[in-house]
């Protein structure tokens, strides 16, 4: 694990573009698998020192394409994606809250989530969940539920097509 996660640190430098973005992803990875590594207090000048370690050998192998299935796969790893499932139950149960204040936030929370990936309305709870706000109590709650699904259309043409 250690190797590949070395491997994609040394890609990233190697892929290094004159801005700080490479830089900043590398600190952010560093950061996670500090966090994630239960022995991470001894190993503080490790992670560090991984930081500096620069191997145009190992790095060579990596296309683009293998950093991206690297990176998703280490994603999918990290503690707040295990998280996400959690959040997003939170989210859709504040749906049902009492509260139309509540409930409008609670959908505008969702709409953020699905314009960063829309593959998330595509859910049945989801999409349950939303429609099922389109006849609310609360005109602001409808209007949170017209606004999304007309968001997710007008920037997703080919879904009036399913």
């Amino acid at each position: 694990m250690e190797i590949v996660q070395q491997m994609l640190l040394n890609y990233m430098q190697g892929a290094g573009s004159t801005d700080d973005a490479h830089l900043y992803a590398r600190w952010f990875y560093l950061c996670l698998w500090y966090k994630d590594d239960p022995k991470s207090q001894e190993k503080l000048f490790y992670y560090l020192a991984r930081l500096q370690l620069t191997s145009t050998v190992v790095s060579s192998f990596l296309t683009r394409e293998s950093a991206k299935k690297i990176s998703l796969a280490f994603g999918q790893k990290n503690s707040f994606s295990r998280g996400f499932d959690k959040i997003l139950c939170m989210l859709l149960a504040s749906l049902r809250e009492n509260s139309p204040v509540i409930r409008a936030k609670a959908l505008r929370a969702v709409s953020l989530i699905v314009e960063a990936d829309p593959e998330v309305l595509c859910e049945k709870r989801v999409q349950s969940a939303v429609e099922g706000r389109f006849c609310d109590s609360a005109i602001s709650v409808r209007e949170a539920a017209l606004e999304l699904v007309g968001r997710h259309i007008a920037s997703h043409p080919d879904v009036g097509l399913k």
